[in-house]
């Protein structure tokens, strides 16, 4: 059985986005595309609504662009209790009320129970901070914890 990824956002966005100009940015393009292409099929990969929401804004040729390239990636049900998870996720996470869906994915794929959460937000998602806050709120609140991790990360796993 293959591990199971839930796609944040802004992996979607870094593999449709023209290529960029900024060495940083590009290099994580490239990453993207290469797992993207390369490594995605070994894993079992899933996105929800609110990704799918995510998405959607925007430029509209942009959004078109990542709306065709998740088409095939299998949508997690919405379920009230995610909702109530990253309620709690927001109040204890640090998260500013901006940022507030980071908490909803976070909530996807520890409600599912998937291995990996692969997002490129390290401000708010994958970073130590939020990983080990994670890990004790999960704990005390009896769900299992994902690994929060980027692409390029999950390539030298896999």
């Amino acid at each position: 059985m293959n591990s199971r990824v839930y796609i944040e956002t802004s992996v979607i966005s870094y593999y449709t986005a023209k290529l960029s100009k900024d060495i940083r940015t590009l290099s994580r393009q490239e990453t993207t595309i290469d797992w993207w292409e390369e490594e995605m099929s070994k894993f079992d990969c899933f996105i929800s609504l609110a990704v799918i929401e995510e998405i959607s804004k925007g430029n509209q040729l942009e959004a078109e662009k990542r709306l065709k390239a998740s088409e095939n990636l299998p949508i997690l049900a919405e379920k009230v209790e995610i909702m109530a998870l990253a309620e709690k996720y927001f109040s204890k996470l640090n998260i500013p009320e901006k940022s507030k869906y980071d908490t909803i994915h976070i909530a996807y794929a520890s409600f599912y129970e998937v291995e990996y959460l692969l997002s490129w937000n390290m401000k708010h998602i994958s970073n130590p901070r939020t990983q080990s806050a994670l890990i004790d709120l999960n704990l005390e609140l009896n769900w299992k914890t994902p690994l929060l991790i980027t692409p390029e990360a999950l390539m030298e796993i896999s």
